[in-house]
């Protein structure tokens, strides 16, 4: 999933001396590895994508031009997929490292995975910060989707039930 990623990066109607990749690899949870991508970053913008997601090519231009127009800091990609209640409307996203310290982090690294990105959608909302782009497009080829379950997917859905729990009581 990675190399298709990364294939997708390479192919971004964007300014290649723009575009800064960062990989973290390891035992890690998510939001773990996103806080050090976060602070190996030198972009004023940070853009969250995993090993099982692929960037369509206009999607990071039209993300920021969404960003600017409508002066948010927080750009939910479009995945094609939305629940009924608005979950997991920011699984892959846009955020200005601005909107970061004004939040206090991107992820809240108490969790592993599954909720945290709600989260996040939640903290950018209430300060009006969050909106979603329908231009900026991307494929989730999540595992509940027909995607590969590997062991990164294995280690943060055990914790499922945890993180749901920790949701509910933080939001």
């Amino acid at each position: 999933g990675l190399k298709k990623c990364l294939t997708s990066i390479d192919k971004l109607d964007y300014p290649k001396d723009r575009i800064e990749t960062i990989i973290i690899e390891g035992p890690e949870t998510v939001p773990v590895k996103v806080q050090k991508g976060y602070e190996k970053s030198t972009g004023e913008y940070i853009v969250y994508g995993a090993n099982d997601m692929e960037f369509h090519p206009e999607s990071i231009r039209k993300a920021l031009f969404l960003s600017k127009k409508e002066d948010k800091g927080l750009v939910a990609f479009n995945s094609g997929e939305l629940s009924p209640d608005n979950g997991n409307i920011c699984e892959h996203f846009m955020i200005s490292k601005s909107l970061v310290k004004q939040l206090g982090g991107i992820f809240d690294t108490r969790f592993h995975h599954v909720g945290v990105d709600n989260l996040l959608w939640k903290k950018a909302s209430n300060v009006g910060q969050a909106i979603r782009s329908e231009g900026a497009k991307i494929i989730h080829n999540h595992f509940s989707k027909g995607g590969i379950y590997d062991e990164i997917y294995d280690k943060g859905w055990k914790m499922a039930e945890r993180d749901r729990e920790l949701l509910s009581r933080i939001i």
